[in-house]
């Protein structure tokens, strides 16, 4: 797929059809959340639905917010479409298709089974391992901010707002699908983003999803890794009306994980 004009990705963004906003009783209290204080002198981790982005320091505040909101509007345009994402393939291709229509360029790659150890499955280190692979000799640098970000997401009480709405989003019953992400700038000024995506399917009640571990028998993983490169004049260009199209779900589906420092 050529890369879009910023033109075509602001019509992409108008005409994209979205879920209709629910009010359900007592949903605000449960995962409603003051919007993201991006700051770019930080390395930050931001919770968008069923996925976690984190972000490399010196990256600029609004195109953190157009990362994380391209996020979001896969995962919106996805459900509107009523394409789950225990339909892997479909879901992960749709995800894809979404992004590059926002000028990420990202690179062709299928699902594929993660073969566990002998001892079993644990879902922390099959992040860990994909991450090292898909990072390269990046991989030194990188691997502790997400290291941080599972950190954060393991240390924190399963009834704050953020890790109530992950769950929402990633798990149900004996399934769980979630993507992590990684953004960091390059030495040419450019954002590159490495992206993970892993299904889980257990033969129990999945809980803590990304640190639940499992007998080899008992859990099945997919795993999606690949990298994009975004066009910058077309993430900026369509950064305020990404914003405002996915407004009404901010609150809902986007939160800030605590300091990583």
């Amino acid at each position: 797929m050529s890369t879009p004009t910023a033109a075509q990705a602001a019509a992409f963004v108008t005409d994209a059809e979205l879920p209709t906003v629910q009010r359900r009783r007592g949903a605000e209290t449960d995962t409603a959340n003051p919007p993201p204080d991006f700051d770019a002198a930080k390395d930050q981790a931001i919770v968008a639905g069923s996925g976690v982005v984190s972000f490399k320091a010196g990256i600029p505040a609004p195109r953190r917010q157009a990362v994380a909101d391209s996020l979001l509007l896969a995962q919106l345009i996805l459900k509107h479409k009523g394409i789950s994402p225990d339909d892997t393939q479909n879901w992960y291709h749709g995800y894809g298709s979404v992004l590059a229509n926002l000028g990420w360029l990202v690179e062709t790659c299928e699902m594929t089974d993660y073969v566990s150890g002998e001892a079993g499955l644990d879902v922390h280190e099959a992040i860990m391992a994909v991450a090292a692979v898909l990072l390269g000799p990046g991989a030194v640098a990188a691997a502790p901010l997400i290291q941080a970000t599972l950190k954060a997401l393991q240390s924190m009480d399963t009834s704050t707002p953020w890790i109530t709405l992950f769950n929402r989003e990633s798990r149900r019953a004996n399934t769980a699908s979630f993507q992590i992400a990684l953004a960091e700038p390059d030495d040419n000024g450019d954002l590159t983003v490495s992206l993970m995506a892993f299904s889980l399917a257990a033969s129990m009640t999945v809980t803590q999803v990304l640190f639940v571990k499992v007998k080899s028998n008992e859990a099945n993983l997919k795993r999606f890794s690949t990298t994009a490169r975004i066009n910058l004049s077309v993430l900026d260009s369509v950064q305020g009306t990404l914003q405002q199209k996915v407004a009404a779900f901010t609150s809902s589906y986007l939160s800030a994980l605590p300091d990583l420092s």
